[in-house]
């Protein structure tokens, strides 16, 4: 059954060692069949010393430690190239899970889907994604602008939970197989620290013909941006690099968009 399948969380830590621990005692108390593949983006804050007790404790945990930050993108294909199951579970540290989250993600991840994303909430319950949509904007110039569906709404509302196809999810939380990573090459790792890599990824898996799907059953606590809080000046910030980024996006996608990936 697909609920029996073991799962490998692929999660990235770069400080931040309150939001690790509640995470993974969490993941504890609400799942069940994994292993979680911790990397460590050169932390500072006690994080480093946190995992190595927890490597000695825990047999389903397994950390790599990196001396300086590598960003998300390099991250995330270091983590999922060290995961043990065909199963991949792309997982923020600054999540909450509720029980029975994975089980849904697996329920809808069949042969065709390239990517399930969850329902992320804030701690008031308001919608933080149930997917992310595009938006043509013509200022300052002619682009693209992806965006979390509802975001802010009441997490009740119809239209954030049904199970449907969109054109992508955060990588905060999202189910894919090393089969389909392999298959569009992971994550770009010129998308520098952090910021549209995950976006740039579902169109990759859309453009190879792979279906998104948001799972509204799947619903996690999101703690939305406590990752990419450091000072703007600070070379691993990643609102350092935002429009780099988003400029990247554009010039790989821009086309693309508009002949009809920005649309399902």
């Amino acid at each position: 059954m697909k609920k029996e399948r073991p799962v490998s969380i692929v999660m990235l830590t770069h400080n931040n060692l309150f939001y690790t621990k509640q995470c993974v005692e969490k993941l504890e108390e609400t799942t069940e069949n994994y292993e979680l593949v911790i990397v460590d983006n050169a932390s500072t804050d006690g994080t480093v010393e946190y995992l190595r007790e927890m490597e000695k404790k825990k047999k389903n945990l397994k950390v790599a430690y990196n001396r300086t930050n590598k960003g998300f993108a390099a991250g995330c294909n270091q983590g999922v190239r060290m995961a043990r199951y065909g199963l991949v579970c792309l997982l923020n540290n600054d999540i909450v899970p509720f029980a029975g989250w994975l089980d849904k993600l697996k329920e809808v991840m069949e042969k065709g889907v390239g990517a399930v994303g969850a329902k992320l909430i804030f701690p008031d319950y308001t919608l933080q994604h149930c997917g992310i949509v595009f938006e043509h904007r013509d200022q300052p110039m002619p682009h693209f602008w992806p965006f979390h569906r509802f975001f802010g709404f009441p997490e009740e509302i119809e239209e954030a939970n049904q199970l449907e196809t969109v054109p992508a999810v955060t990588a905060a939380c999202l189910l894919t197989t090393k089969t389909v990573w392999d298959r569009v090459d992971g994550m770009d790792e010129g998308y520098i620290i952090a910021n549209f890599e995950d976006v740039d990824f579902n169109l990759k898996l859309r453009e190879a013909g792979f279906k998104v799907l948001y799972q509204p059953e799947a619903r996690l606590i999101h703690y939305w941006g406590q990752t990419v809080k450091s000072k703007t000046d600070e070379l691993d910030s990643p609102q350092r690099y935002f429009q780099m980024n988003f400029e990247r996006l554009m010039i790989k996608w821009y086309q693309k968009l508009t002949l009809g990936l920005a649309h399902v």
